[in-house]
């Protein structure tokens, strides 16, 4: 089963088991992040980051960041017997995040990707001015949150997100969002971020 959580006790965690983590990347400051240097789940999760985002299917862990506007996702191979240890783990426990963290913390990363390397560039995404609301869903673009004062979308395409401005009004949040933009133009579109961190 498919599991998403946003790790918003992530830098509380760093800090309680700051003895796990890498003293190389302890001593990491921004200037000298390097994700070269990320080998394993413990060295990822020392990262002080902007956001952190982690799911975990199967045999296989994902986890990603947001530092200063440059977002990476790590994969991370689990064995049989972790999976089963991490299956036993109750979701609701305060603290799930530790467990779950102890037992994945020596774990090798098995790749590495730079999201915004393999985010559409902005020449594409001006290309879809004047494109509606409904083209972008009918693409496979998901709204997961809207600004109705400024008539900012934030859509999740794939494993990034983007800031989506629509030319028009919608009066209500009441109003599903989907059928209220079906027909506005967009004005603007740029890169925002993680979207969906499982997504090809």
């Amino acid at each position: 089963m498919k599991k998403t959580e946003k790790l918003l006790l992530a830098a509380l965690m760093c800090l309680t088991m700051a003895s796990a983590c890498s003293s190389q990347n302890n001593s990491q400051n921004a200037d000298a992040f390097d994700p070269a240097n990320i080998k394993t789940v413990a060295d990822a999760f020392a990262i002080e980051a902007g956001s952190t985002e982690w799911t975990q299917s199967g045999n296989q862990f994902v986890y990603a960041f947001d530092k200063d506007g440059e977002c990476y996702r790590f994969f991370v191979d689990l064995p049989d017997e972790t999976v089963a240890e991490i299956d036993k783990l109750d979701i609701l426990d305060q603290e799930h995040d530790e467990k779950l963290y102890n037992l994945i913390s020596t774990l090798p990363i098995a790749r590495t990707e730079y999201l915004n390397e393999t985010a559409i560039s902005q020449e594409e995404l001006d290309k879809l001015v004047g494109k509606t609301g409904g083209d972008l869903l009918a693409d496979g673009w998901s709204i997961w949150m809207s600004n109705l004062e400024t008539m900012e979308y934030n859509f999740h395409y794939g494993p990034h997100s983007y800031t989506v401005v629509f030319d028009g009004n919608v009066d209500n949040y009441d109003v599903d969002p989907e059928e209220a933009i079906k027909t506005m133009p967009v004005k603007s579109v740029k890169f925002a971020g993680l979207g969906d961190i499982y997504a090809e």
